[in-house]
């Protein structure tokens, strides 16, 4: 009867493999890169420009939904009609903007 410890000594056990090729072992540290050259400089991450842009253009983003909404909610206050003519316009708008940035990035 075996257990669960048991098979898991048995894969952690190191394997020799005979084979009739006897080679030596090549045990050298690698080979220490040109002074001349420069290394790659590990990619980091985003730039704070970058990140900084980013936050400014969410912000925008948000402050003119947050103004479209009171927009459309203003106009559903004056009646049911020019409320849907304000948020089909907004709809217009926007759909018309996602177009447009879409056609931008897809070159």
């Amino acid at each position: 009867m075996t257990t669960q410890t048991e098979v898991t000594q048995e894969r952690l056990r190191p394997r020799i493999v005979e084979t009739e090729d006897t080679g030596r072992l090549d045990l050298r540290l690698p080979v220490a890169p040109e002074p001349g050259l420069t290394p790659v400089p590990p990619r980091g991450g985003p730039s704070p420009f970058a990140v900084a842009a980013s936050g400014l253009g969410i912000l925008v983003v948000g402050v003119a939904g947050i103004d479209l909404a009171q927009f459309i909610d203003g106009a559903f206050a004056h009646g049911t009609g020019v409320g849907l003519l304000a948020a089909a316009a907004v709809a217009a708008g926007g759909g018309g903007a996602g177009y447009w940035l879409i056609a931008e990035l897809r070159g």
